[in-house]
């Protein structure tokens, strides 16, 4: 390997080096093996977008009103739908949250009636 300046600074530590005679060693197979991935990839995004394509035309085709929206309309119900979704999403788990919370004080009022000595233990630890 070769190092130069290729690009003074004032502080040594922002020069920019250039380092050249670089080996690189590689197979026919993995060239090939890149070529390969690249097709497949390729392939999948291809895929996708004859999905996407075929949903935006029946969107049109069923609800051809989508056609004459402007872009910043169409973001706008997007970000409200991605909302709502978030929202539905956060409140039943606060629920969950909630229902747990209830049961888990029953079942603390059931072991300090069989329990009683562990209610003063209990506090003692908090």
């Amino acid at each position: 390997m070769k190092y130069k300046i290729h690009q003074e600074a004032e502080d040594p530590k922002d020069i920019i080096i250039e380092k050249t005679g670089h080996k690189i060693h590689f197979t026919m197979r993995e060239v090939e093996a890149v070529q390969k991935q690249n097709q497949d990839a390729r392939a999948g995004v291809e895929a996708k977008l004859k999905v996407e394509k075929a949903k935006i035309e029946n969107i049109e085709h069923h609800h051809a009103f989508v056609k004459e929206m402007k872009e910043q309309e169409l973001h706008t119900v997007h970000m409200y739908q991605e909302a709502k979704k978030i929202v539905q999403v956060a409140e039943a788990k606060l629920k969950e949250f909630d229902d747990n919370k209830k049961e888990l004080a029953k079942e603390l009022k059931a072991i300090e009636k069989q329990i009683p000595n562990l209610n003063g233990k209990q506090e003692e630890s908090n």
